[in-house]
């Protein structure tokens, strides 16, 4: 408690620091030296947003990657560390991205350009075992990427809409403090086996097809509409939800058919659990005209057509959160 007393202390009488000695064991020593790495990390979030002339409660971050679960922004008996909650199978989907202002939605445009113009992408049929996977002509897949490169490059600069956005910051958090444990590992000559950039596949949905989804005006106009991203099973392959790479290379599961009986490939015997990516990342790529209900016409914001919107579907692995609060994740 003298400790923390005199951290109060020195808040606000700066001048007598050259006054005052204190004599601590070392564990107290180390806590404090990774404390205060760990408000450096806040600080230079929170510089970012200001450099950007931001909005600290529409752009802060609400993860930091901190280097030990045992440290976070307070103690914890004062706010819990459950910032955030690990998605739903660790996937994340904006289905509001047509809300985006427009130089945002342009700026998505560029990244999903740069995205299809990647070279050597396969068929499913090429990577996968499973009796469907030749019957899929109108989806490639570029795998053996670095997560971490590609995170940094692009998946890091995905605008998302509101609500959104601290479900992707989820991955790009976890990347940076993988690859800060990775660096301090390096420089105090330990295994870095636990720290290795993981594998990104990157899977395009649609790129060739004109595909629309239509929105209600009215929810429109009150920036309220969503859309349906992924399509479910028919009777030549799975739901959407369960085309990731790790999926498709595995063995396949044996299937149950849907509920309606117009697709076999409607659910796993083991449940949806296998929707969740394990160890390797896959971000889907699609791309849609949103349409108007009432007249089926391509929507505009101001003069800008709504034609061609890219949206980001993301499969976080599990292991990437090893280590980083385990115990909420």
């Amino acid at each position: 408690m003298l400790f923390i007393k005199e951290q109060d202390f020195f808040g606000y009488h700066k001048s007598y620091i050259g006054l005052v000695r204190m004599y601590l064991p070392q564990n107290l020593i180390s806590n404090f030296e990774k404390q205060y790495e760990q408000e450096i990390i806040i600080r230079e979030k929170m510089r970012e947003v200001i450099d950007k002339g931001g909005d600290f409660r529409r752009d802060l971050k609400r993860s930091f990657p901190f280097i030990s679960s045992k440290y976070g922004p307070v103690r914890k008996n004062i706010l819990g560390f459950s910032l955030k909650k690990f998605p739903n199978h660790g996937i994340v989907m904006d289905n509001q991205a047509h809300h985006l202002d427009v130089d945002k939605i342009i700026e998505n445009k560029e990244i999903y350009d740069a995205l299809c113009q990647l070279e050597d992408k396969k068929k499913i049929g090429e990577i996968s075992n499973h009796s469907y996977a030749n019957s899929i002509k109108n989806i490639e897949i570029k795998e053996n990427l670095n997560l971490t490169d590609y995170t940094e490059h692009y998946i890091g600069k995905i605008n998302t809409f509101e609500s959104y956005t601290d479900q992707y910051d989820i991955l790009t958090d976890l990347v940076s403090w993988r690859k800060a444990m990775k660096e301090e590992a390096i420089k105090n000559k330990q295994n870095i086996s636990k720290h290795e950039d993981l594998e990104l596949a990157i899977m395009f949905m649609n790129d060739n097809d004109e595909f629309g989804r239509t929105v209600d005006d009215n929810e429109f106009d009150d920036v309220a509409s969503r859309i349906p991203v992924e399509q479910g099973a028919n009777k030549n392959r799975p739901g959407h939800a369960y085309l990731h790479c790790e999926f498709l290379r595995n063995n396949e599961p044996k299937w149950q058919s849907t509920p309606n009986k117009d697709s076999p490939y409607g659910m796993p015997i083991q449940g949806s659990t296998l929707k969740t990516a394990n160890k390797i990342a896959t971000l889907q790529l699609y791309k849609f005209n949103i349409l108007s209900k009432e007249t089926g016409q391509i929507m505009k914001v101001n003069d800008y057509e709504l034609k061609d919107i890219p949206y980001f579907r993301l499969y976080i692995p599990k292991i990437l959160g090893t280590g980083f609060r385990a115990v909420e994740f």
